[in-house]
């Protein structure tokens, strides 16, 4: 992937220099392969018209070439064999520093003095062409002394050549995910993070001896249950999370739905249909909640002042009754209220499937519609489904796409946002 210096800059007030840069760079566990200094050495190359072309006494691979650049004839040493008079070609006059620190000096020929050096492509940067020079009426409707980086558009920048791939051992971990959020604060992307704590909980309650059961990819939450869910989303999971992108160079602050009436839930209803009578049953979740507004003055104060917010999906009811809510219909619903561009989910499968047992067939793109469809007939089911229904409701209702991604895999997200083919499927309109 490539990123040039000025697109980070349009983001990001940037102090540092280009080593400085590929450093930090490296830090946030992306790898730069290479820099490219687009226009170097080009600043004082100017726009010459060939105006003679003579012959060198006892010489047959060089010419003697008078130019004019703007400012009276000039004489050059030249051995390429592709111009005529009239040609308009680059010119490094006396004292120009070329790419690879070349510099220009006076020189004698064959008893013959040399006032610059005429230009090929490869010489310049700008190209691989060494067999002769830089024929710019090719290219452009050239100006007799206009400087090159003018007369060919470019503007000088950095481009930076990063490798988005396996190469760290933290990059396939949470604490690679975490480098990668820190990345792009850096660009000026304001992320915002939602997290579950499936395994963490699990493990909590059994350690405790607390039996769990789901319903649609929904725990049933009792009211001892309850507790131990706020303790590890809110406590353990929360901070650990918040901890991680601390540590990889931003400042994250954990919060749960309770703080600052982020997230107001209502318990959740839902009915199952039997297969055999067709009767519409109400299921009865416990204290598994829904959001049914979200309050995003807390998140703006957060990000506003430079931080991160990473939320536990805790919410509270009218009632005061504290509510555990699947995290990915939290994300759906923080998204749609802060009128997100983007809602990723990080998971442990690679996307949507056609057949959710065969990894070939993920859905590289998908429309809300299609998401219906999908459920409908089964091909999404159990934990699936809250992520799909949330990327389907959000689309609809602002956020313009949302992404279902393998977290496993190194750099998911940049690889996602910034790469035409992605590596998941995307939720979005047609």
């Amino acid at each position: 992937m490539k990123i040039p210096l000025s697109w980070l800059r349009e983001f990001v007030e940037l102090t540092e220099t280009t080593d400085e840069l590929r450093a930090i760079l490296d830090d946030l566990g992306l790898v730069v392969e290479g820099m490219d200094y687009v226009g170097e050495g080009l600043e004082d190359v100017v726009v010459a018209r060939i105006d003679e072309i003579r012959a060198i006494e006892g010489a047959d691979r060089v010419r003697l070439v008078v130019v004019d650049a703007g400012e009276g004839p000039l004489e050059i040493v030249c051995g390429a064999m592709n111009i005529d008079v009239g040609d308009h070609v680059p010119l490094a006059p006396i004292g120009a520093v070329l790419p690879g620190g070349f510099q220009i000096a006076r020189r004698e020929m064959r008893g013959v003095t040399s006032n610059g050096m005429l230009c090929s492509s490869r010489e310049l940067g700008l190209g691989d062409d060494h067999g002769g020079l830089m024929l710019l009426d090719d290219l452009i409707d050239p100006v007799v002394g206009v400087g090159l980086l003018e007369a060919l558009s470019i503007t000088p920048d950095v481009v930076f050549d990063i490798t988005v791939e396996g190469n760290r051992p933290d990059a396939w971990s949470v604490e690679g995910v975490a480098r990668d959020l820190v990345f792009l604060a850096a660009a000026g992307i304001l992320p915002v993070v939602v997290h579950g704590g499936g395994p963490q909980i699990n493990a909590m309650l059994k350690r405790l001896a607390i039996q769990s059961s789901f319903v649609d990819g929904l725990r049933v939450t009792d009211a001892a249950m309850v507790e131990v869910v706020e303790m590890v989303l809110a406590g353990t999971v929360n901070k650990y999370v918040a901890g991680l992108i601390t540590k990889a160079g931003a400042l994250a602050v954990g919060i749960c739905g309770k703080d600052g009436g982020l997230v107001r839930a209502k318990k959740l209803e839902r009915t199952k249909r039997d297969p055999d009578s067709h009767i519409e049953r109400v299921l009865d979740l416990g204290f598994v909640g829904e959001p049914v507004e979200i309050d995003v003055r807390v998140i703006h104060a957060l990000t506003g002042g430079g931080l991160i917010p990473v939320i536990a999906p805790v919410g509270l009811g009218v009632d005061g009754q504290t509510y555990n809510i699947n995290a990915d219909t939290v994300a759906g619903a923080v998204a749609e209220a802060l009128g997100a561009e983007k809602l990723v989910f990080l998971t442990d499968v690679d996307g949507i499937r056609s057949d959710p047992a065969d990894e070939k067939t993920r859905l590289s793109s998908v429309t809300p519609s299609e998401i219906d469809d999908l459920v409908a007939v089964g091909v999404i089911s159990t934990g699936m489904i809250p992520k799909a229904a949330a990327c389907a409701h959000a689309v609809r209702h602002g956020v313009a796409s949302a992404h279902v991604l393998d977290g496993r895999v190194a750099h998911a997200v940049l690889l996602e946002l910034f790469t035409p083919e992605g590596v998941g499927t995307m939720v979005a309109e047609p």
